[in-house]
């Protein structure tokens, strides 16, 4: 399968290079990183990466602000983004889904698992039909399913 671009939006330096390695851990070696808003929205337009993962408290443009561009924008409408962010309320997890953002993480109820997990989802997803998933979180690391059995949490080991 062909590499998708991914963009990392962060503006914690070591935090973005951890999401960066993870993602190339699992072969998307087409990673770029931004540490502000506006950064990382010129760096959106000019590359039109495939997924955007992005903080959303971040100096220059907020994450919400960024997003509401890209999905005002026919060229950056459909770019697939994630959303995290320390902000735990209702209102801010709302915004984001009035947003269209493709999934939203608490920073303090994920791991960096769970999102690098979510990226590989929504870049399978855009794959053709025909080709075979190459992208697959690091085999090390099982993925925790939101569906659970009884109390305890279903575990699917990485394919």
């Amino acid at each position: 399968m062909e590499q998708k671009k991914i963009i990392v939006i962060e503006d914690d330096v070591a935090l973005a290079e951890i999401y960066a390695v993870k993602l190339r851990a699992g072969g998307q070696n087409n990673v770029l990183v931004a540490h502000d808003g506006d950064a990382g929205l010129s760096l959106i337009q000019r590359e039109k990466p495939d997924l955007v993962i992005s903080d959303v408290m971040m100096p220059k443009m907020s994450g919400f602000d960024m997003l509401d561009i890209l999905r005002s924008s026919p060229d950056t409408a459909e770019t697939r983004v994630i959303l995290m962010t320390a902000l735990s309320g209702e209102a801010e997890k709302a915004r984001g889904e009035g947003l269209k953002a493709d999934k939203y993480f608490v920073k303090s109820a994920a791991t960096i698992d769970d999102l690098v997990s979510a990226a590989f989802e929504l870049l399978v997803q855009l794959a053709p039909t025909t080709a075979t998933p190459a992208m697959t979180p690091p085999p090390t690391q099982a993925v925790v399913s939101s569906a659970t059995v009884g109390e305890q949490p279903v575990f699917n080991a990485p394919k």
